[in-house]
Order: C-alpha cells, then structure tokens, then sequence
C-alpha cells in the first residue's frame, strides 16, 4: 500500500490525535479513509452541514443547499474545490467555515464530504 498523506502525530491542546489523518492509496488508487476519519468526519457533517444539505446529504433545494450525494459537483469534487467550497463558502448561499472549524476537522470533514457519492476527493492540502 502506497501512502498518499499522513497527519502522523499532531498535538492538539497536550493531546495526540495519531492516525487520523491517514490516508492510503490502494491498489485501484483509490483513497483509503479509516474508519476513525469516517465516524469524526460524520460526527462534523451531522453537527455543521446536516441542517442545510441534510442528514442523508441529498441536499435542500429551498436552500439552495446542493446534493452532496451523487456524482454531480458544481464547483468540482477534488478535494482542493471540496475543501474550497467549506473553507470559503459559495455565493453567499452557503456560510464560510473559516475559522468555526480546526485546520485538522476542515480536512477531515473534505475527506468525509468527498466520499459521499462514492467519489473519491483525495486528501485536501
């Protein structure tokens, strides 16, 4: 198994979050996300986007909240544009998560939100 990226040991506040950010290529090339990265990334989902895209993340049209469950993208599904889009925010229909979420969620959450229709958004930078 090739490595794609590793957040190998960040502390955070005197705690050491290891492997969470661990991310393999496998054979096929695709992106390999743990299961810890998949149960935090749901947690930060559930918790931050959940009311606007849903808890299914088939989205709100009435909100202008996109389906983030299928393989259409408006605004790209590499993880640079994923990660873009919930740093950023978009045209003032959706907020900017700058600042409301750590460094190390933002990447987390990408990685989730990337994965959701099956895609495979990579590791944001």
């Amino acid at each position: 198994m090739k490595r794609a990226g590793l957040g190998a040991a960040i502390l955070l506040g005197g705690c050491v979050v290891a492997g969470l950010l661990w991310v393999g290529l496998g054979q096929s090339g695709s992106v390999v996300r743990t299961a810890e990265q998949l149960e935090r990334g749901a947690d930060i989902y559930a918790t931050n986007c959940a009311s606007c895209h849903g808890e299914d993340a088939t989205g709100m049209v009435e909100l202008g909240a996109p389906n983030l469950a299928d393989d259409v993208w408006l605004y790209g599904g590499d993880a640079q544009s994923v990660q873009a889009s919930i740093h950023g925010g978009r045209q003032g229909h959706m907020p900017h998560w700058e600042g409301r979420l750590k460094p190390l969620d933002l990447k987390v959450l990408t990685l989730y939100v990337g994965g959701l229709a099956g895609g495979d958004a990579g590791e944001p930078e």
